[in-house]
């Protein structure tokens, strides 16, 4: 397998502060190829896709060619969690979920788009409902930033009364003013899509090192907040049980359910409603 290329950087030289020891240091070495779960210094991860550990920037790294990586058994819910990510001039969207349900479909995803690098979406947050990625519902969870290729970044995601901040070193990155997904406590996982990875063979565009995971016990959060009542935005809708084709008798009229079966949703500030 080949490693990460590493090209001109487009930052300055990360300033020599000390990193915090890791919890992650060891790792089993060799391809993971569809495996159900990885040793990664003694703790256990399941994976999908194709992983592997080597040599990267001069230090143990965890690469991912397109799949993910969930740390088994680790509940978090507020906290810190830091690590460092190297990322190829390639299209992929490489990041990390936390708070992610027993099901696996409901999470929230930072995310970094190096093909992006400088654009106004090089990093992106959204909730994920259902197995799918809400990002076209937030807009506002877009942040600009140039990334280096040729040094790892440090990334430290601090989550405290369902408000995240995104920073690297001395920089803001991303503040998202209240998370929109789970809010249970749950694993976290560490992410890679790579689109065009049949077109560059061995290539693994993502690499992760010095992984720490810091949970603490989250406070009483306030209720959110709905529109403003002078906004016009729409305040709360009135919700029926799904329904496919055999539910509907004729084409212009809707399944008769009764008042029991309606529920009251109300929005969010920006008018978006959420069932569950």
């Amino acid at each position: 397998m080949l490693p990460i290329p590493t090209l001109a950087s487009r930052r300055p030289e990360a300033r020599g502060a000390a990193r915090v020891a890791t919890v992650l240091a060891a790792l089993s070495t060799g391809p993971v190829l569809a495996q159900s779960t990885l040793e990664y210094s003694g703790l256990e991860w399941q994976v999908s896709g194709e992983t592997r550990v080597g040599r990267h920037l001069g230090r143990d790294a965890l690469l991912i060619r397109s799949g993910q990586v969930v740390l088994a058994g680790a509940a978090f819910s507020d906290g810190v969690i830091e690590f460092d990510i190297a990322l190829a001039d390639h299209r992929t969207f490489s990041g990390i979920n936390f708070r992610v349900d027993a099901a696996g479909r409901a999470a929230e995803n930072v995310y970094f788009r190096p093909h992006n690098s400088g654009r106004f979406d090089a990093i992106q947050y959204t909730p994920v409902f259902n197995g799918v990625s809400a990002w076209q519902l937030y807009p506002e969870y877009n942040a600009s930033y140039a990334f280096p290729w040729d040094r790892w970044m440090p990334v430290r995601l601090d989550v405290r009364r369902g408000r995240l901040v995104v920073t690297s070193e001395a920089d803001t990155l991303l503040v998202v003013d209240r998370l929109r997904g789970p809010e249970a406590a749950g694993p976290i996982s560490l992410q890679s899509s790579f689109p065009a990875a049949s077109e560059h063979p061995g290539l693994f565009p993502v690499a992760f090192s010095n992984i720490r995971v810091m949970p603490r016990d989250p406070p009483r959060e306030e209720p959110a907040a709905g529109p403003a009542p002078d906004t016009g935005v729409i305040r709360e809708w009135a919700l029926s049980p799904s329904f496919g084709p055999a539910g509907i008798e004729r084409p212009d009229r809707l399944p008769d359910f009764s008042d029991e079966e309606w529920s009251v949703v109300p929005t969010d500030e920006g008018g978006r409603a959420r069932r569950g």
